[in-house]
């Protein structure tokens, strides 16, 4: 059977379009699929479980819950884990809350950090506090 003919095979078995170049490289890694000698060291890592889960659940609902009202650092994250770890009686010495556990964290839950540029970037909080209560005594004259 040519690669053609798997090509072929694919396309009416499964219904879906696959490249001739897929087929080779396929073939061509295909003694590396078939040894037997490696079935004992699989192809993908294991996966790991979250070790506090507790903490990781209160971490995610905090970031939930302020996104859109503070800006929210790495830094921010590291010092609010250590707080949630604190009060779920998390001891210091079994989890570190190192730049990994972050970006793990972060990947975990699809959180991406973005940067704000140009004028929500260069908005000062000061101004804005002052000028909600502006808005407050202008509203209050009306129905």
């Amino acid at each position: 059977m040519t690669q053609k003919d798997l090509v072929e095979w694919c396309e009416l078995t499964f219904k879906v379009k696959i490249d001739q170049t897929t087929v080779s490289r396929i073939l061509k890694r295909s003694n590396e699929f078939l040894d037997i000698d490696k079935l004992d060291k699989p192809l993908q890592k294991r996966a790991r479980n979250v070790k506090f889960p507790e903490l990781e659940d209160a971490l995610l609902e905090w970031c939930l819950r302020a996104q859109g009202q503070i800006p929210i650092t790495d830094q921010l994250l590291i010092e609010k884990a250590q707080v949630f770890a604190n009060l779920l009686g998390v001891d210091n010495s079994e989890i570190t809350f190192s730049n990994g556990w972050l970006r793990q964290f972060k990947k975990r839950h699809n959180l991406k950090q973005i940067r704000m540029h140009g004028e929500s970037g260069s908005v000062n909080e000061q101004t804005i506090e002052e000028s909600i209560n502006d808005l407050k005594q202008l509203t209050n004259n009306y129905t």
